[in-house]
């Protein structure tokens, strides 16, 4: 395991880390800037997390949310004395522990438990502003530097072409997320698995657009009648290694059922 690659974009500097990063990518970034480290990290990443924190003279750690990709060394920055700082939602499973699947464990490894401090804690000169915004999860925070446009995304976008969801994803969710943060004012688009995303806001867009699209062709294909099994191989193709690598607990067929759901009343 190494550094995988690393970002220097104008003031924002970032690591990705991760064990697998060919036929499946699995890989993860972590970014400072201004002092704060957004992410944690993996686990089983920690030495380079820690390295990269000592070097960026991190003041702060700000998750985007509980998953222990995400999540996965704010124990241990606690620990070595730097302040971690979560969404509300995240606190219970921080604390408490989350179920995490055998696939996830193999990836990601197990994070120790952590106690985070509110966001209403951080200082107003920080700069960034959390944006809670559920799909991906309940607890799903992105960070909006409004100064320079910038949206540090956690896995709001992670691809503009989406053919897999989690089980515990709620697509209804995330359309409206998506449409929520197209409204805010950024360029430029910093993901937790894809780095600096070309075309930032746009590729956010595409994302939601592209979403939209594959779920009205899959409410169409449901009025014929078709199973959703059915619409799946039809819209997608075949479950793949991805699919049943995780037990299919990200899977094809997760996004069709998610994006048949009813919308959500805005």
């Amino acid at each position: 395991m190494a550094i995988v690659d690393q970002i220097a974009y104008q003031d924002v500097h970032g690591i990705r880390v991760g064990r697998f990063r060919r036929k499946i990518n699995t890989t993860c970034y972590v970014y400072a800037w201004r002092g704060n480290l957004i992410d944690a990290g993996p686990p089983n990443q920690w030495k380079f997390v820690r390295d990269f924190a000592a070097c960026q003279h991190i003041k702060r750690v700000l998750i985007t949310h509980h998953h222990e990709d995400h999540s996965g060394n704010a124990s241990r920055l606690l620990n070595a004395g730097t302040p971690v700082h979560a969404p509300e939602m995240s606190v219970s499973p921080l604390r408490d522990g989350f179920p995490i699947e055998i696939y996830r464990r193999i990836v990601w490894g197990i994070p120790p438990r952590v106690t985070p401090l509110p966001f209403a804690g951080i200082p107003e000169e920080n700069g960034l502003h959390p944006l809670l915004l559920p799909g991906h999860s309940n607890d799903m925070t992105c960070f909006l530097d409004r100064q320079n446009g910038r949206l540090f995304a956690g896995d709001l976008y992670i691809s503009s072409r989406a053919s897999h969801m989690r089980f515990d994803e709620n697509a209804p969710q995330l359309l409206c997320s998506l449409d929520q943060i197209l409204q805010s004012d950024f360029e430029t688009v910093f993901c937790a698995h894809r780095g600096l995303v070309p075309g930032g806001k746009s590729a956010v867009q595409q994302k939601r657009d592209r979403l939209r699209s594959l779920q009205a062709k899959a409410r169409e294909r449901q009025r014929q009648g078709d199973t959703e099994a059915e619409i799946t191989k039809r819209l997608l193709g075949r479950e793949d290694l991805m699919s049943l690598m995780t037990f299919f607990h990200f899977s094809k067929r997760n996004l069709i059922r998610g994006l048949l759901l009813p919308d959500l009343k805005t």
